[in-house]
């Protein structure tokens, strides 16, 4: 597979690999700060990174993601709203809208709940509907719980493999 997927570094009109990842990094702080899984950020990326790496199925989602990729508040925007649906699907306190807006607006660029609102309706229509892929984390964490029963190593160091592993799918 040959496509660099939407972090084409050759291309200077696109958002990079470092946009990206302070936004990962605020989503990280956000997550803490509600006390919700870490996990909830992998989903919300990897909802980001589903969307802007697949073709879209319609002209709207076509347009959010193209100006996704080369405008780093559009991208934000998706990233905050991925990170609004994570915690919907993966979390059991839900927060609304408007005070999730509120707390981005504190980190981020202005957001309001309505923007919020229409970026959910079009990134649930670009991934189908289909929220619930595996992340690293959890392939990550499938593997080791195989491993583990045939494992004889001390209780401390599993702990370190295991969060090295967090760690790594944290990336």
């Amino acid at each position: 597979h040959k496509d660099k997927g939407y972090l084409n570094p050759s291309d200077p009109t696109m958002i990079t690999a470092d946009d990206r990842m302070k936004l990962v990094d605020w989503c990280y702080s956000i997550a803490d700060h509600c006390l919700h899984s870490r996990k909830t950020v992998s989903s919300a990326m990897e909802m980001v990174d589903r969307f802007l790496s697949t073709p879209s199925n319609s002209a709207d989602t076509a347009r959010v993601a193209y100006e996704a990729q080369r405008d780093p508040i559009k991208f934000q925007l998706l990233t905050i709203t991925a990170l609004y649906v994570a915690i919907k699907i993966n979390e059991n306190i839900v927060i609304s809208s408007d005070l999730f807006a509120d707390m981005c607006s504190s980190h981020a660029d202005i957001v309001v709940a309505e923007d919020i609102e229409d970026m959910e309706r079009i990134l649930l229509s670009g991934l189908s509907w289909r929220c619930r892929a595996p992340t690293a984390y959890l392939i990550g964490h499938t593997i080791m719980a195989l491993i583990r029963p045939h494992a004889e190593i001390p209780e401390a160091t599993w702990d370190f493999v295991i969060d090295e592993m967090k760690y790594l799918t944290e990336l």
